[in-house]
């Protein structure tokens, strides 16, 4: 959602572990180097993981221990900047994983255009669909709009103009709204 010129974000993703064996997942993500990760949720099988911030040390130390008592303990650290980590332990044959990513950013402007992306990690080994909806809400949503890198639906609900993906997309590169 775009409301003046602050964009906020609301990304989900679902996976599965299709595996016969217990496994640890590490989940990379990009953000706009601009961006403020408001909130990240972590959903198993139906069940949602609080977090609490700690201490690095502190943080990595507990996150061992629970690997070790068998419990599934999850743990964000940022990387790089633009990449945060997570790491998810003892995820169990079956169970499904659920990540919801909160994000916050000023939009800016270059030669009177502002420009909206949404970053990707490309793997071309993998499909992963995409489903995208973004709402414009104020000054912006009276303006001419285009994207380079997808085809795009427009609509019209209250005093919002919505714009969504035309086709089937996958996670293989950053969707940019002009």
């Amino acid at each position: 959602t775009v409301n003046g010129f602050v964009m906020t974000s609301a990304i989900s993703q679902t996976y599965r572990n299709d595996s016969d064996d217990e496994i640890e997942v590490t989940y990379t993500f990009p953000l706009s180097t601009d961006a403020v990760l408001t909130d990240l949720k972590i959903t198993i099988n139906g069940k949602t993981l609080n977090a609490q911030v700690l201490p690095k040390k502190t943080a990595e130390r507990d996150y061992e221990a629970a690997i070790e008592s068998g419990d599934t303990p999850v743990m964000v650290q940022a990387g790089r900047p633009g990449l945060y980590n997570v790491s998810i332990g003892n995820l169990l044959p079956g169970e499904r994983l659920v990540i919801d990513i909160h994000t916050a950013q000023p939009l800016q402007e270059i030669d009177g255009t502002y420009r909206l992306r949404t970053p990707a990690i490309a793997d071309l080994t993998a499909a992963h669909p995409f489903t995208l909806e973004v709402r414009l809400i104020g000054a912006l949503s009276q303006g001419q709009l285009d994207s380079p890198t997808h085809s795009i639906t427009e609509s019209d609900a209250n005093d919002q103009r919505v714009f969504r993906l035309t086709d089937p997309a996958h996670l293989d590169r950053d969707f940019i709204l002009r």
